[in-house]
């Protein structure tokens, strides 16, 4: 699966020198689930680094993942507000029309929904 080779940081190197992320945002719009929730998860590793971050943003991958948030399965939203509070952290303007499924999902049963959730508000609303 690529987002187990995207969790070290040579996988990671090697992927945004390739034009993955462009590959992986498309998959975002996958009529298939699975392939939605693989690429949220790959995307999500490669944004633990400012390359992925910056390259996520300049694509249309950081709207499609407010899409999964929002109509995706649990998993996928999971990976996706995983990789938004990622994104976040280097612009936290282009994610705060997230916030209104961010705090709905912030008020969920499920206890790691509702931490991850509340962990992607943390960091979009933060001021310094």
């Amino acid at each position: 699966c690529l987002a187990w080779l995207c969790v070290p940081q040579e996988g990671k190197t090697k992927a945004l020198g390739s034009k993955t992320m462009d590959v992986l945002s498309k998959k975002l719009e996958d009529e298939i689930e699975e392939v939605r929730i693989q690429a949220a998860s790959a995307i999500m590793n490669l944004t633990n680094c400012k390359e992925g971050k910056v390259q996520a943003l300049e694509l249309p991958a950081h709207s499609l993942l407010v899409d999964l948030v929002a109509k995706g399965s649990t998993i996928a939203k999971l990976f996706a507000m995983k990789a938004i509070g990622n994104m976040a952290e280097l612009d936290r303007a282009a994610f705060e029309h997230a916030l209104v499924y961010l705090e709905d999902l912030g008020h969920s049963d499920n206890e790691l929904v509702r931490d991850v959730a509340r962990k992607a508000i943390a960091i979009i609303k933060w001021k310094p």
